[in-house]
C-alpha cells in the first residue's frame, strides 16, 4: 500500500521514472527530516515534492549542523539521479556528522 506522505515522485508520476533502491532513500529522507524537526518536509503530502523546496533542517532545529541539510536534500531529491545512490553513502556521511 502507498502512503502518499511518503511516496517519492517516481511512485506518484510517471515521468519520474520507476520506483527503485533510490525510491528508499526518499522516503528514508522524509522520516529523517521529521526525527530531525518534528515536521514534515512538504506541506501536505509528498506530492508537493516536485513544486516546493523544502526548508533547510537547521533552520527549524538550531541544533542540528548545517552538514545535515545537505544529506537530507540529497535524499529529498526529486530526480533519482540526484539522491544517493547506496543507502551505505547516505550512511557514511551521517556518521561523519
Amino acid at each position: 500500500m502507498l502512503t502518499p506522505a511518503y511516496a517519492a515522485p517516481e511512485q506518484l508520476f510517471d515521468e519520474h521514472g520507476s520506483p527503485d533502491h533510490r525510491t528508499d532513500i526518499f522516503q528514508l529522507g522524509i522520516v529523517f527530516y521529521e526525527l530531525f524537526t518534528g515536521t514534515h518536509p512538504y506541506d501536505g503530502d509528498a506530492t508537493q515534492a516536485i513544486d516546493q523546496d523544502i526548508v533547510p533542517p537547521s533552520e527549524l532545529n538550531d541544533a542540528l549542523p548545517s552538514e545535515i541539510d545537505s544529506i537530507i536534500t540529497n535524499t529529498l531529491s526529486v530526480e533519482q539521479t540526484d539522491r544517493y545512490q547506496d543507502v551505505l553513502n547516505l550512511r557514511n556521511d551521517l556518521s561523519e556528522q
